[in-house]
């Protein structure tokens, strides 16, 4: 009975300190790919930002320079 009780315990002993480091890991895993995706998707939106600033700068510019070649030609020509 001491034999067999102590086989059941450490059975159950090591069947739930395994369960354990595999439930540990399962949320390890999911933690990191969700922080992997968070910073993703962050990046993502970051570039997207830096990308349209950009190009609402060299829309501005383009419209600067435009207008001021614009404005150079109607003095030129009055």
């Amino acid at each position: 009975m001491i034999g067999i009780n102590a086989l059941e315990r450490s059975i159950e002993m090591i069947g739930i300190n395994a369960l354990e480091r595999s439930i540990e890991m399962i949320g390890i895993n999911a933690l990191e790919r969700s922080i992997e995706m968070i910073g993703i998707n962050v990046l993502e939106r970051r570039i997207k930002m830096i990308g349209i600033n950009a190009l609402e700068r060299s829309i501005e510019m383009i419209g600067i320079n435009a207008l001021e070649r614009s404005i150079e030609m109607i003095e030129i020509n009055a």
